[in-house]
């Protein structure tokens, strides 16, 4: 349980807010638990991510660089640490962007890349970074990074800078055909991709291979049901993933395969037999893998069969009441002969 503090902090609408929360709580988990007159609920669990970028460290002494005219070269930003991505940015002399083109472009991996140099590439540069989540607003920047450019060959331009011919379906292509994004990436966007370039008559060929990490995807969940008492009762949740571990539980409370009665047998299917109202509740299957976590959650409704009455048969409501009276001919002499009686009485009277 969450106790609250100047930390966390539940609102009125079930939501946990964090406030400020510190580095050393990134990767923390939590989970809701909900419960109502049906039974209880649990969420899948959330894990709290900290966005942040470290400052660079101070150099121990000025960084100077000399570069050879009409050659190409790279400078690296050597990023601080940060978490989940930094984005990078150039900066030339007195903060002034930098603007891609065909000679000088900004890589994706943070590198800044001249196709080839000039001499008016001489100068001050900074590597400017700040946090994916943080979208720029939040930066910080490099030491300043300077270097010269020399003319100590006379060659003829090699390069107008790489293109990059990158083909994918419903991908985007961007920064000059040099970077592919693959928007909502897939287990079945994995594979092996090339980037093929090309400049007068010369190309070359670079393959990587993506391999896209996600929870287990199930294949069959379970599904609400409402039984009467005593019947039997199956559930059943399969995944498309290999090495997935399954959880069950009821009413949050996890379920042990060793158990008897509910009964989870080795192709992770859940069987109560006999089922009684207090198996009623809210289920839960929980398929695990080592990139997360996937569940699939019904409620189980047991009604109570109500007591056959018993009617009689139609022979019984044919037969008169063998106790009334005059239903034989020995109670009714007894009848006539009290009557006589009664009426000999009166005479006497």
């Amino acid at each position: 349980m969450i106790m609250e503090n100047n930390l966390y902090n539940v609102t009125e609408e079930g939501s946990l807010l964090v406030s400020y929360p510190p580095k050393n709580l990134n990767g923390s988990s939590y989970r809701c638990i909900a419960s109502n007159s049906f039974g209880t609920v649990m969420s899948r669990a959330a894990t709290l991510e900290i966005a942040y970028v470290d400052t660079f460290p101070v150099p121990s002494a000025p960084r100077y660089k000399t570069l050879n005219a009409k050659l190409g070269t790279c400078i690296t930003c050597n990023p601080p640490e940060a978490y989940p991505g930094i984005h990078a940015d150039w900066k030339a002399g007195v903060f002034t962007d930098i603007n891609s083109n065909d000679r000088i472009r900004e890589m994706i991996d943070g590198r800044l890349c001249f196709a080839y140099t000039t001499t008016g590439d001489r100068g001050t540069y900074y590597c400017v970074v700040s946090n994916k989540y943080d979208k720029g607003e939040a930066t910080k920047r490099s030491p300043p990074l300077s270097f010269d450019v020399i003319n100590v060959l006379d060659l003829h331009q090699l390069l107008n800078g790489p293109d990059g011919t990158l083909i994918y379906p419903n991908s985007t292509q961007l920064k000059y055909n040099q970077e592919l994004r693959i928007p909502n990436a897939q287990p079945q966007d994995s594979g092996e991709y090339q980037c093929i370039g090309a400049s007068r008559g010369y190309s070359e060929t670079v393959s990587r291979y993506l391999t896209v990490l996600a929870p287990p995807n199930l294949v069959s969940g379970l599904k609400d049901a409402k039984v009467d008492s005593g019947s039997t009762v199956t559930m059943q949740c399969t995944a498309d993933d290999d090495g997935v571990e399954f959880s069950w539980y009821h009413n949050t409370r996890l379920l042990n395969s060793s158990m008897k009665r509910p009964r989870i047998s080795e192709d992770n299917t859940l069987t109560i037999d006999n089922v009684m109202v207090q198996d009623s509740g809210i289920y839960q299957c929980a398929a695990r893998n080592e990139h997360g976590m996937s569940l699939s959650t019904a409620q189980l409704s047991v009604e109570e069969q109500e007591p056959t009455e018993m009617k009689p048969t139609e022979s019984e409501i044919d037969q008169p009441d063998s106790r009334s009276p005059g239903n034989t001919v020995g109670d009714t002499f007894v009848y006539i002969f009290a009557a006589m009686v009664s009426a000999a009485l009166l005479e006497i009277l």
